[in-house]
C-alpha cells in the first residue's frame, strides 16, 4: 500500500535557479562596494561636469578668425532684434506709440522708475516661488513659473528697448520725419535707433583682436544697454499706469444766463429766440 502511494503521489520538478553570469556577479560586487553618500553623488557630478566643459572647449582661434565670429554672431543677433522690431511695430504700433510718449513726456522718470523695477525683479521672484513651495503642486509648478516670469520679463524689457530705440531714431532724423508718413516715421526711428544702439557691440566685435580696446568697447555697449533696457522698463510702466488712469472730465463752464436763450422750438413752429450779443 505505501508503494501505490509512493508512486501515485505527483513527482516535482526539480527548482531551477536562474543563471548569474559572470558580468551579473561582476556588476553586484561593483554596486556593493560603491560608496553611495551624497559626497561622491556631488563629486560624481562635478567631475562630469568638468568633462563635458573639457569636451565643449574648443582651442582657441587666432585673433583674426575669433574677430570674423565675433563680428558674424553681432550682425546675427542685430538682424534678429530689428527683425522682432518690426513686428512689434507691426502687430502693437499702438502699445509702443504710448510707451514711446510716456517715454518722451520725461525720460529721467522712466529711468527712476525703470531702477526701481530693476531693484524688485529678484524679490518678487523669490516671492513667487516662496508663495508656490506652501503646497505640493506649487512646488511642482515652480520651475514652469520661474520661465514664465523670465519670459515675461524678457518681453517687458525688449518692449520699452524698441521704444527706446524709436524715440532717439526719430530725434537723430528730426526734420527729416515731416516729409514721412506717420508709420514711415515711427519704422525709420525703430531702425535708425537700433543701428545706434548695436553700434558699440558691433565696434566691440570688431576690435576682438585686441584685448583691451574691446574690453573697453564692451563696457560702453553693456552700459548703454543697461541704461536703454532700464529706461524702457520705467516708460512700460508708466504708459500701463497711465492708460489704467481714470480720464477727467471737466465741468460745465456755462452759466444758467448764457443758456437762457436756448427755448425749445414748439412743434406748432414759434421759432426759438435768437442769442442774444454780449455787450462789452
Amino acid at each position: 500500500a505505501q508503494a501505490a502511494t509512493a508512486q501515485a503521489a505527483p513527482t516535482r520538478a526539480p527548482i531551477q535557479q536562474p543563471a548569474v553570469s559572470k558580468a551579473g556577479i561582476d556588476s553586484a560586487c561593483v554596486a556593493r562596494a560603491l560608496p553611495l553618500t551624497s559626497s561622491f553623488l556631488f563629486t560624481g557630478l562635478r567631475n562630469a561636469l568638468a568633462e563635458a566643459r573639457s569636451w565643449a572647449s574648443a582651442p582657441p582661434l587666432p585673433p583674426g578668425q575669433a574677430t570674423v565670429r565675433a563680428v558674424k554672431l553681432t550682425l546675427g543677433w542685430s538682424a534678429v532684434l530689428i527683425l522682432l522690431g518690426l513686428g512689434v511695430l507691426m502687430f502693437a504700433p499702438e502699445k509702443l506709440r504710448r510707451i514711446t510718449e510716456a517715454l518722451g513726456r520725461d525720460p529721467g522718470k522712466a529711468l527712476s522708475i525703470g531702477l526701481l523695477v530693476d531693484f524688485a525683479t529678484l524679490p518678487a521672484l523669490a516671492a513667487l516661488i516662496i508663495l508656490l513651495a506652501v503646497t505640493l503642486i506649487g512646488i511642482l509648478l515652480i520651475p514652469f513659473a520661474i520661465v514664465a516670469f523670465l519670459l515675461m520679463w524678457m518681453g517687458i524689457a525688449a518692449l520699452g528697448f524698441f521704444a527706446v530705440a524709436q524715440v532717439l531714431g526719430m530725434a537723430v532724423m528730426g526734420p527729416k520725419q515731416s516729409s514721412m508718413s506717420q508709420r514711415g516715421a515711427a519704422l525709420g526711428g525703430l531702425i535708425t535707433g537700433l543701428i545706434i544702439l548695436l553700434a558699440p557691440w558691433l565696434a566691440a566685435a570688431g576690435m576682438t583682436w585686441s584685448s583691451m580696446p574691446a574690453l573697453v568697447l564692451r563696457g560702453i555697449a553693456v552700459t548703454i544697454t543697461i541704461v536703454a533696457v532700464t529706461t524702457g522698463l520705467g516708460a512700460v510702466f508708466r504708459a500701463h499706469k497711465r492708460e489704467r488712469a481714470p480720464q477727467y472730465i471737466p465741468l460745465a463752464t456755462h452759466t444758467r444766463e448764457e443758456l437762457a436763450w436756448e427755448t425749445p422750438t414748439p412743434v406748432g413752429g414759434v421759432v426759438a429766440a435768437k442769442r442774444p450779443s454780449k455787450v462789452h
